[in-house]
C-alpha cells in the first residue's frame, strides 16, 4: 500500500509461535530489571531498545558474569552471551522467552564446553510497571478496534491469535483494503491487499494497548508507510442477519428482484443462522437464490428455491448459513446470484433465463 494504514502520518494478517489468546503487550524495556534464577542467583538486566546487557553473580566471588543480549523486535525473546571471563570457562550462549505478562522467563543454551542447559528466571522488580496486559477494550481481543484516522479508519477483529481487518484508501470511502495477520506477543503480522497491489505489515501493540506502531512494505520489501495508528473505539455492532440485511442491495432478473446484502460482517456470519433475502416478482415464476464463494472453484454457501404461482408477490427467505462460513476471512469473494424461470412449474427443456449475480464485501 502506499501508505501506512496507521494513519497518523493502517492493514494487518499475520505464523511462528503464537502466544494465547488474550496476551498481550509487554511493558516498554521488558528485560529491564532484577530477575531470580533457580539457583537463587540475582540476575540484573537493563534494556535500551533491541540491546540488552547486565551481570549475574559468580558463586563465593566477587565479580560477576557479563552479559550482553539483543531482544526481538516485541521483545517476547531475547539471545545472550555471556563474555570472556565468566566463573568457569570462556563464555556461552543462551536464548529466553518473557511470558506474556513479563514476569517469568524460561530458555536454554550451550555452555562453552558445548553442554546443553535449561533455565527459568522470575520477575523480581526494578522494570517498567505494570507487568500485567492491558484488559482488551474490544471483545475478541486487544487488536480489536477501530484505529488510526477516523475519516479512514482501519478496522480489526482478532479471533485468537488471527486479526482480520479493513480499510478504506479514500476518506469516507467504503473498504477496500484487506489485511490478515498473526498475533505473537505483542506483534502482528501480517499482509494487506487492495487494488493497486500487496505487501506485509509489522505492528507492535503498545503496553497499554491504546495505540500500535510499525511499518507497512510492498512486495518488493520498499518500505510504504510508518507511524503511529491510535485507538478509535470499538467495531459496530454484528447485526443479526436472520432480521437485518446490512448494505442492502437490489438485484434485478427480468420480472424478479432480491435485496440481499452487499456487505456481510463476519461475526455477523458466525452469531447467525442464516442470512435474510427478500424476494419479489411481477409474473409467476421459480426464483432461486444462491450465495457462493470461490471464483474458480465455486463453493456454495446455501440457497432457497421460491415459486409463485400467481403474481405480483413478494416473500422473505433465510438461507442458512453453513458451518464452514467460520473459516471465511476477509478476502473470501462471497457472491450472490438471482435465477429464474417464468412460470410455477418446473422448466424442462429450453433456454432458462442468465443469472445475474452480484457481490458481497466481507467485513470484520
Amino acid at each position: 500500500m502506499r501508505r501506512l494504514l496507521l494513519l497518523v502520518i493502517v492493514c494487518l494478517g499475520f505464523g511462528v509461535s503464537v502466544a494465547p489468546s488474550g496476551a498481550v503487550a509487554l511493558p516498554a524495556n521488558p528485560w529491564t530489571g532484577t530477575w531470580l534464577a533457580g539457583d537463587g542467583a540475582l540476575i540484573t538486566l537493563t534494556q535500551t531498545g533491541t540491546q540488552i546487557s547486565g551481570t549475574s553473580p559468580c558463586p563465593g566471588m566477587t565479580s560477576g558474569v557479563t552479559l550482553t543480549g539483543t531482544a526481538s523486535a516485541d521483545g517476547a525473546t531475547a539471545s545472550f552471551t555471556y563474555g570472556s571471563t565468566v566463573c568457569t570457562g570462556t563464555g556461552g550462549t543462551f536464548t529466553g522467552t518473557l511470558s506474556p505478562d513479563g514476569r517469568t522467563v524460561q530458555g536454554t543454551g550451550v555452555t562453552q564446553f558445548g553442554t546443553g542447559f535449561s533455565f527459568g528466571w522470575t520477575y523480581q522488580g526494578g522494570g517498567t510497571e505494570p507487568r500485567v496486559a492491558p484488559v482488551p477494550a474490544c471483545a475478541g481481543g486487544p487488536w480489536s478496534g477501530r484505529w488510526g484516522d477516523p475519516a479512514r479508519p482501519v478496522t480489526l477483529v482478532q479471533s485468537g491469535a488471527t486479526v482480520s481487518g479493513t480499510y478504506a484508501l479514500n476518506a469516507g470511502g467504503r473498504p477496500d483494503g484487506t489485511l490478515i495477520g498473526t498475533v505473537s506477543g505483542a506483534t502482528l503480522r501480517g499482509t494487506w491487499r487492495e487494488p493497486s497491489g500487496s505487501g506485509t505489515s509489522t505492528y507492535t501493540l503498545a503496553a497499554d494497548g491504546r495505540s500500535y506502531s510499525g511499518e507497512d512494505r510492498d512486495r518488493n520489501g520498499v518500505v510504504t508507510g510508518s507511524g503511529v495508528a491510535a485507538f478509535l473505539g470499538c467495531p459496530a455492532p454484528a447485526p443479526d442477519l436472520t432480521s437485518v440485511i446490512p448494505a442492502p442491495q437490489t438485484v434485478t432478473n427480468g420480472p424478479t428482484t432480491i435485496v440481499a446484502p452487499g456487505r456481510i460482517s463476519l461475526r455477523s456470519l458466525k452469531r447467525s443462522k442464516c442470512v435474510l433475502v427478500k424476494v419479489a416478482t411481477k409474473r409467476p415464476a421459480r426464483i432461486l437464490v444462491s450465495i457462493f464463494s470461490g471464483r474458480r472453484s465455486i463453493r456454495l454457501f446455501g440457497q432457497k428455491l421460491v415459486v409463485f404461482p400467481s403474481a405480483p408477490a413478494r416473500r422473505q427467505v433465510c438461507i442458512t448459513v453453513p458451518f464452514r462460513a467460520r473459516t471465511f476471512d476477509v478476502r473470501t469473494p462471497l457472491r450472490v446470484a438471482l435465477g429464474y424461470t417464468a412460470g410455477a412449474r418446473r422448466q424442462r427443456s429450453g433456454p432458462k433465463p442468465r443469472p445475474v449475480i452480484r457481490p458481497i464485501s466481507l467485513v470484520p
